[in-house]
């Protein structure tokens, strides 16, 4: 496709919850989107929608990092979450959660707690990438 937004078309997701937000085409996301949406890395925030321009959040990214393991054929240690608010983790992430906990990959954000819903920050991105890298290496 030309564009981010014919490509998500194609893997079956609409563009964004408003049109009106679209993105420039980046040949590296469109390249990065397929890669992923093909690996079932990614697959959208539901209703078919797939919201680029949204923050991730913790509980998405702990789901991203879990099947980003399996797809490299090292999956993460199995776990419950342990968290004092794992009652607030989306039924979707909940397992993904736990095994990122068990793996050591991420950890609570202070208090026992995880924050399923807050941002997921770069700085917490580069330390769970390396963390995960370390996992599978």
């Amino acid at each position: 496709g030309e564009s981010l937004k014919e490509d998500m078309k194609y893997f079956g997701y609409g563009y964004l919850k408003d049109e009106s937000q679209a993105v420039p085409y980046i040949p590296v996301c469109i390249w990065a989107f397929r890669v992923m949406a093909g690996l079932g890395v990614v697959n959208g925030v539901g209703g078919g929608l797939f919201d680029p321009d949204a923050a991730l959040t913790r509980e998405q990214a702990a789901t991203m990092l879990s099947r980003l393991a399996g797809v490299m054929q090292k999956p993460l240690t199995a776990g419950s979450a342990g968290f004092a608010d794992k009652g607030s983790v989306a039924d979707w992430a909940i397992e993904a959660v736990g095994e990122v906990e068990a793996s050591g990959i991420m950890n609570g954000v202070g208090d026992n707690l995880f924050a399923p819903a807050d941002p997921y920050t770069r700085e917490q991105s580069i330390l769970t990438m390396l963390r995960l890298y370390d996992f599978v290496k």
